[in-house]
């Protein structure tokens, strides 16, 4: 007999991570999309727009039951509509019945109708990156230490491209250091002249929270974030590691270990930039969102130690919404980490 799917509940299920997840959960064999809890804002419409003429995957993201937190009025003017949807207000969910799991992808905040379900749900919630510091921090393959309660704080797209790299190396490595470029994640005032988008920003605030995230997860290592650059337009996060090992390593044993790890793609020594992946990503999108160049790692002997040098491509879009569904699995399942991610990458279509 098939095991029972998991029933997951998306707060924010119309924003452009909750249709993500939504996306990813249709591909996943093992859990279904329950409850979509929405606002009635631009969000709204324009998935619904989306579902007038999207294609079949993008109807079968459609949770079981949609809930709305707006008044009665509201949600029977929209129900009156001829659109595909009916709406139900939020206040007749009931999550402990509904959801096995449930992942808050709305705008970061304590105040709205499911604050009071969580306390009692009795399965996890997932809450995301920009709830810093609430929640059990998630990172798959790791989880931070237990700190009471049932709500979970997923890794933003940094930490979510970093850990398995450096959970492959965890039992070898003494300390690292990383230098970061990532996308702009703030809001232009003005329009795009030239003057913005050829620009970096110095964007150092972000270190001490990136460091007590990562130390949370690898507390056996000295770990130092030296730089965090911004600029406009990256689809690609570009992350440089210094690491020293507590012993001498060799670089095909580096490779073999990061060639195993779910989600992770080891790049062939010619391929030194992300031009070829972008090119190789409209070809065919199943490419797994952590990269690393294979022609960049460097092995040094120092002493009784090896200190490596390597660099990362970090694909954002997917790296928000994958380790959620890892996560699921984790939570909800009590599977196994990395055998979570592997039945991810299958899903998706990045593993055979």
């Amino acid at each position: 007999m098939e095991e029972d799917k998991v029933r997951v509940g998306i707060r924010g299920a119309a924003g452009l991570l909750g249709s993500r997840l939504a996306i990813a959960i249709a591909q996943s064999k093992d859990m279904e999309l329950a409850v979509g809890i929405f606002k009635y804002d631009p969000t709204l419409q324009r998935l619904l727009d989306r579902y007038d003429f999207g294609g079949p995957l993008a109807r079968s993201a459609l949770p079981k039951k949609v809930y709305l937190d707006e008044p009665e009025d509201t949600i029977a003017r929209l129900n009156s509509g001829s659109g595909f949807l009916r709406f139900h207000p939020v206040e007749q969910l009931d999550l402990g019945q509904t959801c096995d799991i449930v992942i808050d992808a709305a705008a970061p905040g304590m105040r709205h109708a499911l604050q009071k379900q969580y306390q009692a749900f009795p399965g996890a919630v997932i809450l995301q990156d920009g709830e810093y510091p609430r929640g059990r921090l998630i990172s798959p393959p790791l989880v931070a230490p237990p700190q009471g309660g049932n709500k979970f704080r997923q890794g933003g797209c940094f930490l979510s491209g970093v850990v398995p790299v450096l959970a492959a190396l965890r039992d070898v490595a003494r300390s690292v250091r990383i230098h970061l470029v990532m996308q702009y994640d703030g809001r232009e005032s003005d329009f795009l002249v030239t003057e913005r988008v050829n620009t970096f920003r110095i964007a150092d605030a972000y270190i001490p929270r990136m460091e007590d995230e990562l130390k949370q997860l690898f507390p056996e290592m000295e770990i130092v974030v030296e730089s965090v650059i911004q600029i406009p337009g990256m689809l690609h996060y570009a992350v440089s590691l210094e690491i020293e090992t507590r012993s001498v390593i060799l670089a095909s044993t580096i490779i073999e270990r990061l060639g195993s790890v779910p989600r992770v793609r080891v790049l062939p020594d010619s391929v030194m930039g992300t031009y070829d992946i972008n090119l190789a990503r409209v070809i065919d999108d199943r490419v797994p969102p952590i990269l690393v160049f294979g022609g960049s790692l460097r092995v040094t002997p120092k002493g009784k130690a090896t200190v490596l040098r390597l660099k990362l491509a970090l694909y954002y879009r997917t790296l928000a919404v994958l380790p959620n569904i890892d996560a699921i699995r984790i939570l909800a399942r009590s599977a196994d980490p990395l055998e979570a991610m592997g039945q991810t990458d299958k899903d998706m279509g990045f593993s055979p």
